[in-house]
Formats: structure tokens, sequence, C-alpha cells
């Protein structure tokens, strides 16, 4: 997936707006990851617009999965539905190797939102479109995690496999995660 983004990228000559929209998701991504929503919604919510407005696939993923992240980092889980789902839209039709990603987008949303039923599926759906063996082991792992973060308190608890699967994410060193 990442290789097929990165070529869809590189067919630009990075002299458009489209190639600094790019650059300003990727800033917005690094601010909304640090805290800085205030900088960096009016920057995405810019290069979202630019994406949307050139019909260019990847970038226009790109800008729905950056104000989805943005909107779960300050709690406004229907903000990033509401992205989620646009970026789902785009990969269904564009890019079908990042459905499995956006899936794991969406279910991170809806457990925001607390519809655990919604989540669970988002993840079964997420778990259907990645791929066997290595390459879609990240995002399996990472849709294993919201699943168990899905548990209904009435269930009982899986102490091995969540057990597991921390360990699995701490040896991949995604601490934010495990």
């Amino acid at each position: 997936a990442a290789s097929t983004f990165d070529s869809l990228l590189a067919a630009d000559d990075g002299s458009s707006a489209v190639s600094t929209a790019v650059a300003e998701v990727y800033v917005a991504r690094s601010l909304f990851a640090t805290g800085n929503s205030a900088r960096a919604l009016p920057l995405a919510t810019q290069a979202l617009a630019v994406c949307v407005e050139s019909g260019a696939a990847a970038p226009t993923m790109l800008a729905h999965m950056a104000m989805a992240e943005g909107a779960l980092a300050v709690r406004r889980h229907a903000d990033a539905l509401a992205s989620a789902d646009a970026s789902l839209a785009v990969v269904e039709r564009d890019l079908p190797q990042w459905v499995n990603r956006m899936h794991l987008l969406r279910a991170s949303a809806l457990l925001q939102a607390g519809d655990i039923a919604a989540a669970a599926t988002a993840v079964d759906a997420g778990m259907d479109a990645s791929p066997a063996g290595a390459d879609g082991w990240r995002v399996r792992r990472q849709l294993e995690a919201v699943r168990l973060m899905a548990t209904p308190a009435t269930a009982t608890w899986p102490t091995a496999a969540a057990e597991e699967l921390t360990d699995d994410l701490l040896q991949a060193r995604w601490y934010g995660i495990a």
C-alpha cells in the first residue's frame, strides 16, 4: 500500500498546489500528534479543500485521514467518524490497499464514540480487508488492540490474548498502542 501511495504522489512534479497541500497534511498530522490542534486544524482544513478539489485520490485520502486523526486527538468523535468515512470512500474507490487502515480509523472513532458494536463490526471489516502474512500484520495487530478495547464490561477479559498482543506491540515499539 505504501509503495502504491508513494508512486501516486511521485506522479506530481512537486510544484503544484496539491504537493503543497500534501506537505501541509504531514505538518498538520505532526501538529495534531503533538497536541497542537489549534495550528493543525486550519492547515489540515485548507489542505483537504485543495486535495478534494484536485480529485487526486492519494492526497485526498491522506487529508481526510489527517482530519480524522486530529478529531480523535481532541475527542471529537463525530468529526472523526465523518472524516474516516470520507477517507474510506476514497480508498474503496481508488486505493483498495488502504481499506484495512481506514476501517481501523473508523473503528477507533466508533470506539471513542462509545458505539462498541459498530466498532467491532469495523474491526471485522478491517481484518477481512487485511492481507495475510507480514504485509497485513501491523494493521491486524492494531485492529486486535481496538477489539480488546471494545470488549464489553460484562464479558470475560481475554487475559492471554491481551498479554500476547501487548507483548507483540511493545516488541515492535508501538508504545502508544500497547
